[in-house]
């Protein structure tokens, strides 16, 4: 597994979040933060469109996700791939699973973020994610597969995006921790709106 350098990501969340309080990280921002994370050669491209992954970390591929993470449930819902190039559900569920990157690093908002605050960091190996042993079946809105550790739907609405949902009770990441938003000196704010 990739390496995180925890004091240089807890730095660059408390940067981010003394500019933007209120705003959650973003998959733009979490990229940035991420590849000033890293140990090892980190080869970033931002806002490039490679298939499947973010960032290369001595050789991994790593793709970086926001998500959702529900703590009554201990579930993490996140998207991933469009998959309108792909014709049928078969040649979908074939691309899903090729090889498009070797780790998943999930930085999920927990329930209420505007409330909570709270950050879980939830990293995957791509073996853990894969969906051929789904059955999809068709409906209105896409395609639906699932199982007791995994549901996947693909939304045709949202050009055929796959969204995952993963019970954490049956699947157990590589790597699960927790991070909040750095809080601030609230009274020196005040003195300064005050001044003003």
């Amino acid at each position: 597994m990739i390496d995180l350098n925890l004091a240089k990501f807890k730095k660059n969340l408390e940067l981010h979040h003394s500019l933007y309080p209120d705003i959650a990280l973003d998959s733009k921002m979490l990229e940035s933060i991420f590849e000033r994370s890293l140990f090892g050669d980190v080869k970033h491209d931002t806002g490039s469109h490679s298939i499947g992954y973010d960032l290369i970390v001595s050789n991994k591929k790593i793709s970086v996700k926001s998500g959702k993470y529900n703590t009554n449930k201990n579930h993490l819902t996140f998207s991933s791939h469009r998959t309108t190039t792909h014709n049928t559900i078969e040649e979908k569920v074939k691309f899903i699973d090729e090889h498009h990157f070797d780790y998943q690093y999930n930085f999920a908002k927990v329930d209420d973020w505007k409330k909570t605050k709270l950050y879980k960091l939830i990293v995957f190996k791509k073996e853990q994610l894969k969906v051929g042993d789904l059955n999809f079946e068709e409906n209105d809105s896409g395609w639906l597969g699932k199982n007791d550790n995994i549901k996947v739907g693909i939304r045709k609405t949202m050009s055929d995006q796959v969204w995952y949902t993963i019970n954490l009770n049956n699947v157990k990441p590589l790597k699960i921790m927790d991070f909040s938003v750095p809080q601030y000196d609230l009274e020196y704010l005040s003195n300064e709106v005050t001044k003003s």
